[in-house]
Protein backbone atom coordinates (compact mmCIF):
# COMPACT_ATOMS: atom_id res chain seq x y z
CA UNK A 1 0.00 0.00 0.00
CA UNK A 2 1.69 2.92 -1.10
CA UNK A 3 1.16 5.96 1.53
CA UNK A 4 -1.52 9.03 0.87
CA UNK A 5 0.14 12.39 -0.56
CA UNK A 6 0.12 13.89 2.71
CA UNK A 7 2.20 11.30 4.81
CA UNK A 8 3.94 11.09 1.89
CA UNK A 9 5.06 15.11 1.84
CA UNK A 10 5.52 14.70 5.54
CA UNK A 11 7.89 12.08 5.99
CA UNK A 12 10.20 13.68 3.40
CA UNK A 13 10.57 16.67 5.89
CA UNK A 14 12.15 14.51 8.90
CA UNK A 15 14.81 16.71 10.24
CA UNK A 16 17.97 15.18 10.01
CA UNK A 17 20.14 16.01 12.60
CA UNK A 18 19.95 17.83 15.89
CA UNK A 19 22.02 20.83 14.95
CA UNK A 20 18.99 21.39 12.81
CA UNK A 21 16.30 21.24 15.26
CA UNK A 22 13.06 23.40 14.93
CA UNK A 23 12.30 26.37 18.06
CA UNK A 24 9.18 24.65 17.64
CA UNK A 25 10.65 20.96 18.98
CA UNK A 26 13.20 22.89 20.95
CA UNK A 27 10.30 24.12 23.12
CA UNK A 28 7.86 21.02 22.97
CA UNK A 29 10.54 19.07 24.51
CA UNK A 30 11.30 21.87 27.30
CA UNK A 31 7.71 21.77 27.81
CA UNK A 32 7.18 18.24 27.90
CA UNK A 33 10.52 18.28 30.75
CA UNK A 34 8.50 20.99 32.58
CA UNK A 35 5.46 18.69 32.41
CA UNK A 36 7.11 15.68 33.78
CA UNK A 37 8.89 17.19 36.33
CA UNK A 38 6.53 19.91 38.24
CA UNK A 39 3.30 18.79 37.15
CA UNK A 40 3.48 14.53 37.29
CA UNK A 41 6.79 12.99 38.94
CA UNK A 42 8.95 10.90 36.41
CA UNK A 43 11.24 8.38 38.01
CA UNK A 44 13.82 6.30 35.56
CA UNK A 45 15.75 3.05 36.23
CA UNK A 46 18.17 1.88 34.34
CA UNK A 47 19.48 3.93 30.78
CA UNK A 48 20.49 3.66 26.98
CA UNK A 49 23.73 1.85 26.83
CA UNK A 50 26.31 4.80 26.16
CA UNK A 51 27.97 5.39 22.27
CA UNK A 52 25.68 6.53 19.35
CA UNK A 53 24.44 2.89 18.11
CA UNK A 54 21.04 3.89 16.63
CA UNK A 55 18.70 1.79 18.67
CA UNK A 56 15.44 0.13 18.64
CA UNK A 57 13.17 1.29 22.24
CA UNK A 58 10.63 -0.94 22.21
CA UNK A 59 7.88 -0.49 25.20
CA UNK A 60 4.54 -1.36 26.16
CA UNK A 61 1.89 1.15 25.79
CA UNK A 62 -1.02 2.59 27.39
CA UNK A 63 -0.91 6.31 27.06
CA UNK A 64 0.16 9.24 24.49
CA UNK A 65 2.52 10.29 27.62
CA UNK A 66 4.46 7.27 27.24
CA UNK A 67 6.59 8.39 24.23
CA UNK A 68 7.21 11.65 25.40
CA UNK A 69 8.37 9.88 28.83
CA UNK A 70 10.69 7.64 27.31
CA UNK A 71 12.40 10.54 25.55
CA UNK A 72 13.01 12.27 28.41
CA UNK A 73 13.66 9.36 30.62
CA UNK A 74 16.12 8.41 27.70
CA UNK A 75 17.55 11.58 27.91
CA UNK A 76 18.48 11.74 24.08
CA UNK A 77 17.25 15.13 22.58
CA UNK A 78 13.52 14.25 20.80
CA UNK A 79 15.47 15.71 17.65
CA UNK A 80 17.40 12.45 17.75
CA UNK A 81 13.98 10.56 18.71
CA UNK A 82 11.80 8.78 16.10
CA UNK A 83 8.17 7.10 16.70
CA UNK A 84 6.91 4.41 14.46
CA UNK A 85 3.12 6.17 14.37
CA UNK A 86 0.38 4.39 12.71
CA UNK A 87 -0.63 5.70 9.10
CA UNK A 88 -3.79 5.22 10.17
CA UNK A 89 -4.15 7.40 13.12
CA UNK A 90 -1.64 9.81 12.65
CA UNK A 91 -1.45 10.63 8.77
CA UNK A 92 -4.63 10.57 8.82
CA UNK A 93 -5.21 14.62 9.17
CA UNK A 94 -3.03 17.02 7.26
CA UNK A 95 -3.77 19.43 9.64
CA UNK A 96 -3.14 17.48 12.87
CA UNK A 97 0.09 16.00 11.30
CA UNK A 98 1.62 19.48 10.73
CA UNK A 99 1.11 20.34 13.90
CA UNK A 100 2.83 17.41 15.23
CA UNK A 101 5.09 17.17 12.54
CA UNK A 102 6.52 19.97 13.90
CA UNK A 103 7.84 18.83 17.19
CA UNK A 104 8.12 15.19 16.59
CA UNK A 105 9.78 12.99 14.25
CA UNK A 106 7.30 10.29 12.85
CA UNK A 107 7.41 7.23 10.96
CA UNK A 108 4.47 5.73 9.26
CA UNK A 109 3.57 1.96 9.70
CA UNK A 110 0.97 -0.23 8.99
CA UNK A 111 -0.11 -1.64 12.15
CA UNK A 112 -2.13 -4.31 10.72
CA UNK A 113 0.00 -6.72 8.99
CA UNK A 114 3.47 -6.20 7.18
CA UNK A 115 1.54 -4.77 3.98
CA UNK A 116 3.78 -1.52 2.91
CA UNK A 117 6.56 -1.87 5.52
CA UNK A 118 8.64 -1.49 2.85
CA UNK A 119 8.11 2.02 3.24
CA UNK A 120 8.63 1.75 6.77
CA UNK A 121 11.93 0.27 6.61
CA UNK A 122 13.53 2.79 3.75
CA UNK A 123 11.86 5.86 6.36
CA UNK A 124 14.06 4.19 8.96
CA UNK A 125 16.83 3.81 7.35
CA UNK A 126 16.74 7.32 5.70
CA UNK A 127 16.57 8.87 9.45
CA UNK A 128 19.15 6.48 10.93
CA UNK A 129 21.51 7.64 8.22
CA UNK A 130 20.78 11.57 8.67
CA UNK A 131 22.25 10.92 12.60
CA UNK A 132 19.01 9.56 14.72
CA UNK A 133 19.47 7.95 17.82
CA UNK A 134 16.67 6.10 18.72
CA UNK A 135 13.63 4.60 16.94
CA UNK A 136 10.22 4.22 19.29
CA UNK A 137 7.99 1.00 18.71
CA UNK A 138 5.47 -0.04 20.70
CA UNK A 139 4.46 -3.92 19.35
CA UNK A 140 1.38 -3.91 20.82
CA UNK A 141 0.11 -1.82 18.02
CA UNK A 142 -2.09 0.39 20.27
CA UNK A 143 -2.83 1.37 23.49
CA UNK A 144 -4.17 -0.86 26.17
CA UNK A 145 -7.25 -0.16 28.13
CA UNK A 146 -6.97 -0.73 31.93
CA UNK A 147 -2.79 -1.34 31.36
CA UNK A 148 -3.86 -4.63 30.36
CA UNK A 149 -0.86 -5.51 28.13
CA UNK A 150 -1.56 -7.23 24.84
CA UNK A 151 -0.06 -9.42 23.07
CA UNK A 152 3.38 -8.26 20.69
CA UNK A 153 3.18 -7.69 17.11
CA UNK A 154 6.21 -8.80 15.12
CA UNK A 155 6.76 -5.88 13.43
CA UNK A 156 9.23 -4.65 15.33
CA UNK A 157 11.50 -7.85 15.78
CA UNK A 158 11.34 -7.81 11.67
CA UNK A 159 12.48 -3.78 11.71
CA UNK A 160 15.33 -5.06 14.37
CA UNK A 161 16.24 -8.16 11.83
CA UNK A 162 15.66 -6.11 8.63
CA UNK A 163 17.56 -2.65 9.82
CA UNK A 164 20.45 -4.69 12.13
CA UNK A 165 18.79 -2.65 14.82
CA UNK A 166 19.78 -3.22 18.83
CA UNK A 167 16.38 -3.81 21.14
CA UNK A 168 16.14 -2.27 24.06
CA UNK A 169 13.00 -3.27 26.25
CA UNK A 170 11.51 -0.43 28.68
CA UNK A 171 8.99 -0.89 30.98
CA UNK A 172 6.20 2.40 31.58
CA UNK A 173 3.85 2.84 34.29
CA UNK A 174 1.77 5.68 35.93
CA UNK A 175 0.79 6.88 32.32
CA UNK A 176 -2.46 5.37 32.29
CA UNK A 177 -3.31 6.83 35.29
CA UNK A 178 -2.76 9.97 34.37
CA UNK A 179 -3.80 10.18 30.49
CA UNK A 180 -5.49 7.05 29.43
CA UNK A 181 -6.85 5.83 26.46
CA UNK A 182 -9.94 8.55 25.68
CA UNK A 183 -8.63 10.96 27.74
CA UNK A 184 -7.71 14.39 26.72
CA UNK A 185 -6.50 16.34 29.76
CA UNK A 186 -3.65 14.57 32.22
CA UNK A 187 -3.91 14.11 35.60
CA UNK A 188 -1.31 14.51 38.42
CA UNK A 189 0.67 11.08 39.35
CA UNK A 190 3.87 9.46 39.14
CA UNK A 191 5.00 8.11 35.79
CA UNK A 192 8.20 5.57 35.96
CA UNK A 193 10.47 4.43 33.06
CA UNK A 194 12.48 1.49 33.26
CA UNK A 195 14.87 0.41 30.62
CA UNK A 196 16.41 -3.03 29.75
CA UNK A 197 19.39 -4.60 28.91
CA UNK A 198 20.26 -4.78 25.22
CA UNK A 199 19.06 -7.31 23.00
CA UNK A 200 20.75 -8.17 20.03
CA UNK A 201 19.43 -8.56 16.43
CA UNK A 202 18.88 -11.99 15.10
CA UNK A 203 21.97 -13.17 13.13
CA UNK A 204 21.99 -12.83 9.26
CA UNK A 205 24.46 -15.56 9.18
CA UNK A 206 22.07 -18.33 10.62
CA UNK A 207 20.19 -20.93 9.22
CA UNK A 208 17.12 -20.18 10.70
CA UNK A 209 14.05 -19.06 8.83
CA UNK A 210 13.40 -15.33 9.07
CA UNK A 211 10.56 -16.22 10.13
CA UNK A 212 11.41 -18.36 12.68
CA UNK A 213 13.98 -15.48 14.07
CA UNK A 214 11.52 -12.90 14.37
CA UNK A 215 8.84 -14.98 15.90
CA UNK A 216 11.99 -15.52 18.73
CA UNK A 217 13.07 -12.04 18.76
CA UNK A 218 9.22 -10.82 19.41
CA UNK A 219 9.19 -13.64 22.38
CA UNK A 220 12.57 -12.03 24.10
CA UNK A 221 11.25 -8.67 23.83
CA UNK A 222 7.66 -9.83 25.49
CA UNK A 223 9.78 -11.55 28.31
CA UNK A 224 12.66 -8.85 28.38
CA UNK A 225 9.58 -6.48 29.06
CA UNK A 226 7.63 -8.34 31.48
CA UNK A 227 10.62 -8.79 33.51
CA UNK A 228 11.09 -5.22 33.83
CA UNK A 229 7.38 -5.03 34.88
CA UNK A 230 8.19 -7.28 37.56
CA UNK A 231 11.58 -6.21 38.51
CA UNK A 232 9.58 -2.58 38.90
CA UNK A 233 8.30 -3.01 42.19
CA UNK A 234 9.26 -0.88 45.14
CA UNK A 235 12.89 -1.43 46.37
CA UNK A 236 14.64 -1.21 42.84
CA UNK A 237 17.44 1.34 41.87
CA UNK A 238 15.77 4.40 40.52
CA UNK A 239 16.11 8.23 39.68
CA UNK A 240 14.31 11.37 39.41
CA UNK A 241 14.53 13.37 36.21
Amino acid sequence: MTMNGTAARFVRRVRPTPSQQKWSSRLFEVICRNFLRRYCKLVVSGALPQGDVPLLVCSNHTSHIDSIAIMIASGVPFDSCALLAARDYFFRNALGLSVIGNVLNLIPVNRFGLRGFRDTLRHCRRYMASGGRIIVAFPEGSRGIGGAVAPFKRGPAVLSASLRLPVVPVWVTGTHDIMPKGSFFPRRGTVSVAFGEVLQPPDPMERTPRKVQTANMTSEIVRAVRALADSSRPGGTKRRV
